[in-house]
């Protein structure tokens, strides 16, 4: 939007990043009160109505374009800009994955959709509206990750299950279910010794971190592959 990058110096404050991503997040818009009672808590009608005036004019002036339009009731982004977000071409990118009935469009959409996330979402704010936000896409990027990893067992390819499994391990090395596709892969070349290391690999660190034995899902499939 506007074709430039926005330094943290542009933005000036914090809280006017923070408010931007906020009205980016929320179609319907929001009340100059409910972003007080994120942004403000604290503050007196009065504080409100100085800093929610302030802070609009720096988000206005970071981004020379008039980004916020209000209806008389609600404050919201203003859709009609000509604009581009990575996590609505993410979103757009899995829902595109979900409907396509060939396994090749589902990979070609997968890549590209994990290729957009590049980690967690907004990690440098720790205000609690963020939270659901964070948790949802990580848990879509972990389901495409293994959307196309199955897919890609089911070809095969196992480097390319693999290569997803270590991604997932990256975000959470204590997913189970992604050390059981792991074992599925070795198992389709025959690689029992790789199976064992990857279960016991997972056996010692749930012993480690949670004092915690594998599932019995993840002990039948282990003793199934090796038998």
């Amino acid at each position: 939007m506007g074709g430039g990058k926005i330094t943290s110096a542009d933005w000036q404050t914090q809280i006017t990043r923070e408010l931007f991503f906020l009205l980016l997040t929320h179609n319907k818009g929001w009340t100059k009160e409910a972003l007080g009672e994120i942004l403000w808590p604290d503050s007196s009608p009065a504080q409100l109505k100085l800093r929610f005036k302030n802070t609009l004019y720096r988000l206005r002036h970071a981004l020379e374009q008039e980004v916020v339009v209000f209806d008389g009731e609600r404050y919201s982004f203003n859709w009609a800009l000509d604009y581009e977000y990575d996590v609505e071409n993410f979103l757009d990118l899995l829902l595109r994955a979900e409907k396509a009935t060939d396994d090749n469009e589902k990979k070609m959409v997968y890549r590209e959709a994990i290729q957009i996330y590049q980690g967690e979402y907004l990690p440098e704010i720790s205000t609690t509206w963020v939270i659901p936000e964070r948790e949802y896409l990580h848990r879509a990027y972990i389901n495409a990750c293994f959307q196309f990893a199955e897919i890609s067992l089911g070809e095969g390819d196992i480097e390319a299950t693999l290569d997803l499994c270590q991604r997932i391990f990256a975000d959470d090395p204590y997913l189970e279910k992604a050390h059981r596709l792991a074992m599925l892969a070795y198992a389709a070349t025959g690689n029992r010794a790789a199976i064992a290391h990857q279960f016991d690999h997972l056996k010692h660190e749930l012993r480690t971190e949670f004092n915690a034995n594998p599932s019995p899902e993840t002990e039948e499939l282990y003793s199934a592959l090796m038998h």
